[in-house]
């Protein structure tokens, strides 16, 4: 049997894709939904992303939760994180350069950045909370 090119394929990302799917039922879980992310979106395989999204949504939320959330298009996720920034009290303490120093905020897009702020200066607004510099 000849063998079947897949570039820009991970390896290691696509056999754990391949152990969900076939001969199956491997689970979705929190130790292999990362792996399996990348090939399920280029693949296109919506039922194990939606798999994925439901793992990642037991997690806490955190700024790689809202970069995955807007990589791979979970809105859930994205409404999630962005619903638990708002209630989290230590959130709101942190300067606007702290949050730009966070390493998965900075490769979301500049429109969900400005967003994740907006929602934290309204947060804070309703808690008579000045933001800090």
């Amino acid at each position: 049997m000849a063998e079947i090119p897949l570039p820009d394929e991970n390896f290691a990302s696509f056999y754990e894709l391949m152990k969900v799917i076939h001969p199956g039922p491997r689970k979705v879980q929190d130790k292999n939904v990362e792996a399996i992310l990348g090939p399920a979106h280029m693949h296109q395989v919506q039922a194990i992303l939606d798999q994925c999204e439901k793992v990642l949504l037991e997690r806490k939320p955190s700024t790689l939760m809202l970069h995955l959330a807007d990589k791979y298009g979970f809105k859930k996720l994205e409404q999630y994180c962005f619903e638990a920034a708002a209630n989290l009290k230590t959130v709101l303490y942190y300067s606007y350069h702290e949050i730009k120093m966070c390493q998965h905020f900075t490769k979301l897009p500049e429109k969900k950045q400005l967003s994740f702020l907006i929602k934290k200066v309204q947060d804070m607004s309703m808690q008579n909370t000045s933001l800090a510099f």
